[in-house]
């Protein structure tokens, strides 16, 4: 079964491996400060797709301003491991 849960600094191994597969050079430790100031802002919820302990992937819903719209939306980017 896939739980859905929010994300926590704990997770930033895990999620640097799945930025890893995609290109980006990242390391632990910035995932995970990065994962806490998104988190202090409550306005950029990340969730996480987790099966039997093991992350499958994450969606990040950042609230932002847009030229076309009045009003903040949110933006949505889903990364997988191919698992």
């Amino acid at each position: 079964m896939i739980e859905i849960r929010p994300i926590t600094p704990e997770d930033a191994a895990a999620v640097g491996r799945l930025l890893q597969q995609l290109g980006y050079a990242v390391e632990p430790l910035q995932v995970s400060g990065r994962i806490g100031q998104l988190g202090k802002t409550g306005s950029d919820p990340i969730l996480l797709a987790v099966s039997d302990r093991r992350v499958l992937g994450f969606i990040a819903m950042p609230l932002s301003m847009r030229n076309q719209t009045r009003t903040p939306s949110r933006g949505t980017a889903f990364l997988e491991s191919g698992a």
